[in-house]
């Protein structure tokens, strides 16, 4: 595996999103084996892997994604309310 690149389509995110300190957005760029963490309250996206526009076969993004949470917070908005 590669490492990251923008045309394979990394999560964006607005620094600050979670207060009303809004910045500019960012595409942090991952090497292979690098981690990133982030409070899941920063708006965040993923966004589209292009890498078939370049060659036939594409790139395949390999993505370990976790999400710990106190037991009180219920995210609804993505993983519905059950």
């Amino acid at each position: 595996d590669d490492d990251g690149t923008l045309e394979a389509g990394p999560t964006q995110f607005i620094p600050q999103s979670h207060t009303n300190n809004n910045s500019s957005i960012v595409n942090p760029i991952l090497r292979k084996g690098d981690v990133l963490i982030y409070d899941y309250r920063i708006c965040h996206r993923g966004t589209s892997n292009l890498t078939h526009h370049h060659n036939n076969k594409g790139k395949t993004r390999r993505i370990l994604y976790l999400m710990y949470a106190r037991p009180w917070f219920k995210e609804h908005l993505n993983f519905g309310t059950n």
